[in-house]
């Protein structure tokens, strides 16, 4: 079997054939992180640290399927991706320190915005 990429990995090659074998496991990850991010608070007073991990977990599959790994064809949503993870980052960048930085609506609402887009790619 060739060397499979990614951690995890999404895609291996199948040996002795063009085929690829595709971790499902890995794709219901990522949407397993990016379902609680519909209940992010649209208010930046609302955001707690509870909500900066789960924005934690999601970066890090989305960073790892649109970024480290890009295996899929998916250029039309890596755009979207990254937008999200730029809107998350800010928050949880935020949330994080301490004291807290204030959080603006908008930030919170631009989480929204970034996974109604990834989600219509």
């Amino acid at each position: 079997m060739q060397k499979p990429y990614g951690i995890p990995w999404f895609i291996a090659g199948v040996e002795g054939s063009d085929m690829k074998q595709i971790n499902t496991y890995a794709l219901y990850q990522l949407a397993n992180q990016l379902a609680p991010l519909r209940s992010t608070p649209l208010t930046g007073l609302e955001v707690t640290k509870d909500h900066a991990m789960q924005l934690l977990f999601a970066g890090h599959w989305i960073q790892q399927f649109f970024i480290d790994s890009p295996v899929f064809p998916l250029e039309l949503s890596a755009d979207a991706a990254k937008a999200l993870s730029e809107a998350m980052n800010t928050v949880v960048n935020k949330a994080w320190t301490d004291p807290p930085t204030e959080i603006y609506d908008w930030e919170c609402r631009a989480i929204q915005t970034g996974l109604a887009d990834l989600g219509t790619c």
